[in-house]
């Protein structure tokens, strides 16, 4: 996949929910000069911004095909996922693709393919993250609510 432009890159933000951050992602890219797309649901904040050039449709019951349209039709030089979902669906068309070009555009977007089995284990992502030095919240494994309770007393509030 190449940019459609030589001269202003193309993002395309996908996003699963209807979270606003997207939305201010894509004000943010605009102003520095990217042209944006994305892929959402109807209604979205994104389609109101003015910002995003071609809104494509996030339809749930057909995500992955979602995704593979807009991909396919925006020919993106990255991809911003903006929630967990949409990073699944990215890992899981990246595992079916056929065609190399999206492939490299995922792996480029979300860094190496290797590194994607992580991501589903949070106390091991977590457990990497802090070995960076990167700050990360106090976290740790609770079987049950007693454990819960123990937790909150010993770690305090806001949790």
């Amino acid at each position: 996949m190449a940019t459609s432009s030589k001269t202003t890159p193309t993002i395309l933000i996908v996003t699963t929910c209807r979270w606003l951050s997207a939305a201010r992602l894509s004000v943010a890219l605009t102003k520095a000069g990217c042209k944006v797309e994305a892929v959402c649901p109807p209604g979205h904040p994104l389609t109101k911004t003015g910002t995003v050039a071609r809104p494509h449709v996030y339809r749930w019951w057909r995500p992955l095909a979602s995704f593979e349209k807009a991909i396919i039709a925006t020919e993106p030089g990255l991809i911003i996922p903006c929630d967990d979902l949409a990073v699944r669906h990215l890992h899981r068309i990246y595992q079916r693709a056929q065609n190399p070009s999206i492939r490299e555009l995922i792996a480029r977007s979300l860094g190496r393919p290797e590194s994607f089995p992580i991501l589903y284990a949070r106390t091991s992502f977590l457990k990497l993250a802090k070995q960076e030095q990167d700050r990360i919240p106090e976290t740790e494994m609770l079987p049950d609510l007693d454990a819960l309770r123990k937790w909150t007393a010993r770690v305090g509030f806001p949790t």
